[in-house]
């Protein structure tokens, strides 16, 4: 059948009170005006909302913001504990095929679509390998990420204490637990690093920019300083 390599999916990684909704915001908007990409974010906390008994209804404002966390991350734990570690995940590339298949119609061959899915966010390896193994060379996957302090300021701002702040950390950096979120583990593996708490609007936006120059080809870009560094290190 004709191509699909038009198409892209971008995975969001980051550790909690990272403003990780920020950037698909920014990615998406990037995306639709400066590279006439057709563009949608998907949130996997809505698969929570709808799969999991736990977390069934939960809406944001309606409890204080430390137990609608936890609501979530309970309602992910029992699904991942009922239906596999990347059953979020599989759940985003079911939605996809489904488009797919909406886009297809009647004909008997896919259709080339410039289209990116935005996935925010994924929270274990199992998810990030699952989406490296299903989409290959249209997958990118981007660790955002943010200083201790700014993301505790972040949580305060959600009428947090200093304990649950703490609680909330602990969880979603690695559980001891089998099906528990490993964002620490899952982050490290990411193939572009987004530091966003000392970045002003455009500069984030400028650092998005270069990357998505970098994955098109559209510029040539050399390697920052930090970069080369990495590189060498690894």
């Amino acid at each position: 059948h004709k191509t699909r390599s038009e198409e892209l999916v971008i995975s969001l990684c980051g550790f909690i009170g990272t403003d990780i909704h920020k950037v698909g915001r920014r990615l998406k908007f990037i995306l639709e005006n400066n590279f006439e990409y057709k563009t949608e974010v998907i949130e996997l906390s809505y698969y929570i909302k709808e799969k999991s008994t736990e977390a069934a209804g939960v809406k944001k404002g309606s409890m204080p913001h430390f137990d609608y966390i936890k609501t979530l991350i309970d309602g992910g734990n029992s699904l991942r504990m009922k239906y596999g570690n990347s059953i979020l995940a599989e759940l985003a590339v079911q939605k996809i095929a489904f488009d797919r298949l909406k886009d297809k119609g009647d004909g008997e061959t896919y259709k080339s679509r410039r289209q990116c899915y935005i996935i925010d966010s994924i929270k274990n390896i199992e998810e990030l390998e699952l989406m490296r193994m299903v989409y290959g060379d249209i997958h990118y996957a981007i660790g955002v990420f943010s200083s201790m302090d700014i993301r505790r300021q972040n949580l305060k701002g959600r009428q947090m204490n200093e304990v649950q702040i703490d609680k909330l950390i602990d969880r979603d950096s690695g559980e001891e637990i089998a099906n528990g979120q490993r964002v620490r583990d899952t982050f490290t593996q990411s193939d572009f690093f987004l530091r966003i708490d000392s970045y002003s609007s455009e500069e984030l936006d400028n650092r998005l920019e270069r990357f998505l120059h970098l994955i098109f080809s559209t510029k040539v870009i050399a390697p920052t300083v930090e970069e080369t560094a990495m590189y060498q290190a690894s």
